[in-house]
């Protein structure tokens, strides 16, 4: 990338000479023939359009790669977080990135400082929610609440199919059911989760008595405090998303770039 912005930028500044020689060529011949200055000013616009067609194209490839590799994966990725906000879908989050290829976004960040304040903006919400989340979740799943899961497993499996019973282990380790049950509680999801996890008839079942535990005065103040939070994270994400696909519109109109380059070549089957 480096080799390409020195190539592209020796060529504008080639061309920039030309068209100032040129300039000091005519206002030369103007100052001894009136005609010669009206011909000279038709010659200099005709260049200094033929500069600015040749600055863009030798700026296009470059332009196209800041498209493909941060603005598209950037608004791809803003998209997935504003569906998760607007489907109540309440988990831990993720800063953005643009995974390896961080010398495009560092450098795209560089040339708009903009949008660096935004993204740092973006980023910072995401680490509150994550702080308040975690922070919600331990009030939520304590000792107490797990031993309640647990019972309720053991009660659930006696009367379950055998394709159908919960691990009665899984309620108290680490990556456990309670630490699941305590996210769908924090969510306020009720009745069927759908047939995309293995609790969901657990659910179905008990999820009205684990959900009682929002009712406390302490859970409650901290439920209100974290969906403050959560709403400002999906106004950023949905405002951040807007701003970066107007960027990525007018790179496209102003170097002529068609909607199929907005991702690599690779990529294009899958979006």
């Amino acid at each position: 990338m480096n080799d390409l912005a020195t190539a592209t930028w020796a060529s504008v500044i080639i061309a920039t000479v030309l068209v100032i020689v040129t300039m000091i060529f005519y206002i030369i011949m103007a100052l001894q023939n009136r005609k010669m200055l009206k011909q000279g000013l038709l010659q200099i616009s005709i260049m200094q359009r033929e500069l600015d067609i040749t600055i863009k194209e030798k700026e296009r490839p470059r332009i196209v790669e800041l498209i493909q590799y941060v603005l598209s994966p950037l608004v791809s990725s803003l998209l997935a977080v504003i569906e998760h906000y607007k489907n109540g879908e309440i988990n831990y989050c993720e800063e953005l990135s643009v995974g390896v290829y961080e010398e495009y976004f560092n450098h795209f960040l560089r040339k708009f400082p903009k949008f660096h304040e935004m993204i740092e903006e973006f980023n910072d919400i995401v680490n509150a929610v994550n702080q308040k989340l975690d922070g919600l979740m331990e009030e939520i799943n304590t000792p107490n609440f797990r031993g309640k899961c647990y019972n309720l497993i053991v009660d659930y499996n006696k009367i379950s199919l055998p394709e159908e019973r919960l691990r009665e282990d899984y309620a108290t380790i680490d990556k456990d059911y309670s630490k699941k049950f305590a996210l769908l509680i924090v969510r306020n999801n009720r009745g069927n989760l759908g047939g995309g996890y293995i609790y969901s008839k657990f659910w179905e079942k008990y999820g009205d008595e684990l959900l009682k535990s929002r009712q406390t005065e302490k859970i409650n103040a901290k439920l209100l405090d974290f969906e403050r939070i959560w709403k400002k994270y999906g106004e950023k994400a949905e405002k951040l998303k807007e701003t970066l696909e107007e960027q990525r519109e007018n790179y496209a109109e102003e170097y002529r770039i068609p909607r199929e380059d907005f991702w690599p070549k690779q990529q294009r089957l899958f979006v």
